[in-house]
């Protein structure tokens, strides 16, 4: 759309951000005409980029527009505002971002997260726990976008999602980062060889005891009501995220001598549903 990009040697920025906001809601953020201005936006000098930027906060500072625009808005803004000291809009984003920690996926109404995830890393912010769990959750939820699939690459800690009272017990110990990544690595229904000797030494670089009982206090939480309630997914008993984690630790507990505490939340887990994977139910069956 040729309209947008006509008026960038001009002074009406408002004329322009307006001219951008129509074609969004028209198509999307990635819609040719969106993108072509999106591009002439981001070649400006930073202060008309500023400015731009400061006319989308102006026009949402009258109140005028329905939740829907103000999302187009704040994407918009994200794009061709990244990086900017001077950002007008700044703060509304976070505000958005804030609301998507109380959901269980992100449920706005404009579908590019990733822009506001990129915008904030650019700004030297790094994005709340909650709200990382929220966009990982969405990425299993849906077929994500390479641009959400790269940002997420980004967001390696913390290393589970929180909100899950066994996951909040076991992030809050950082001698245990190391074992809970590697936990998250168990990938196939049984782990291979290499998996469990690097699973071995770790639990005896803590010490085999205290190790367990870790492993058995973690697990023992599972199932507990969320320590950071969400809408949007009913029903939902596990965080899909977490879930990785939970078979690899279970997987390095049972790899321990056995003892009662630990095959009791074992077998309590071997029961949940498909929580674990049939190879391992298996296994603890034929031990009980």
């Amino acid at each position: 759309m040729d309209d947008i990009k006509s008026g960038a040697g001009t002074a009406d920025f408002a004329e322009r951000a307006d001219r951008l906001v129509r074609a969004a809601r028209t198509g999307s953020l990635r819609s040719p005409a969106v993108v072509a201005g999106l591009e002439e936006a981001a070649g400006r000098a930073d202060r008309e980029r500023a400015e731009l930027v400061r006319a989308w906060a102006d026009r949402l500072a009258r109140g005028v527009d329905t939740e829907a625009v103000r999302e187009t808005v704040l994407h918009l803004a994200a794009v061709a505002g990244r990086g900017l000291v001077d950002d007008a809009l700044a703060a509304e984003r976070r505000a958005l971002l804030d609301r998507t920690a109380g959901m269980w996926r992100y449920q706005h109404h404009y579908g590019h997260p990733e822009v506001l995830i990129a915008a904030e890393l650019a700004a030297g912010r790094m994005p709340g726990p909650a709200v990382i769990a929220a966009f990982r959750r969405t990425a299993l939820a849906c077929a994500p976008s390479e641009g959400l699939r790269r940002t997420l690459a980004l967001l390696t800690e913390p290393v589970l999602n929180v909100g899950e009272p066994w996951a909040d017990s076991a992030l809050a110990d950082p001698r245990w980062h190391g074992l809970l990544v590697h936990a998250r690595t168990v990938k196939a229904s049984r782990p291979v060889g290499a998996w469990t000797r690097t699973a071995r030494d770790l639990v005896a670089g803590q010490g085999e005891g205290e190790a367990r009982a870790a492993i058995v206090g973690w697990l023992g939480l599972v199932g507990r009501p969320r320590s950071l309630p969400v809408t949007g997914e009913a029903g939902a008993d596990w965080d899909p995220y977490n879930i990785d984690a939970l078979r690899g630790l279970a997987w390095m507990l049972v790899r321990l001598p056995p003892e009662p505490a630990g095959e009791s939340v074992l077998g309590r887990l071997a029961g949940a549903g498909r929580l674990l994977p049939q190879a391992l139910r298996h296994m603890l069956s034929a031990r009980a």
